[in-house]
């Protein structure tokens, strides 16, 4: 009966784990798709290190390697791998509250630092915008009035 119970616990810790896994890997592949397409851009410039893509590929990382060591520990039935998977655990169950608490205490500065510099940044995006519609608006005139280079013209074939 406790073999059965054992043998029962061991298989679901292992499900239990690879599901994590799973949701790590994916956590992950939403912080690499960004870094990767080029269109998308970070609207806050002085937090580019810092940015949702990067913080969701190192926390895809962290999720994945822990759930990892716990999937293997079980399979396994190694206890090493197991002590390292609950210290791992450990140390993030006491990272999280920590984290955010200091989110809470320092959440007015952050609010004023955010709202700062997502104004600047959205004005210099305005400004770029305003040049990029001028740069259109001439090159459509110059087309009409036999301006533009006839390598230029998206109509001629």
């Amino acid at each position: 009966m406790a073999r059965n119970c054992l043998k029962c616990l061991k298989y679901t810790m292992c499900m239990v784990n690879f599901l994590c896994f799973m949701c790590g890997t994916a956590v992950f592949g939403f912080g690499v798709f960004p870094m990767l397409n080029t269109k998308v851009s970070a609207l806050i410039p002085t937090l580019s290190t810092l940015n949702l893509a990067n913080t969701l590929f190192i926390t895809g990382i962290i999720i994945t390697c822990v759930s990892f060591l716990g999937f293997l520990g079980a399979l396994k039935e190694n206890r090493c791998l197991l002590i390292t998977f609950f210290i791992l655990l450990f140390i993030l169950m006491l990272v999280e509250p920590t984290v955010a608490c200091l989110l809470l205490v320092y959440e007015k500065e952050i609010d004023r630092f955010l709202e700062k510099d997502l104004t600047e940044s959205l004005g210099k995006s305005r400004e770029l915008t305003k040049g990029g519609n001028s740069t259109k608006k001439h090159r459509r005139l110059g087309r009409h009035s036999g301006h533009v280079p006839v390598l230029w013209d998206p109509q001629h074939k």
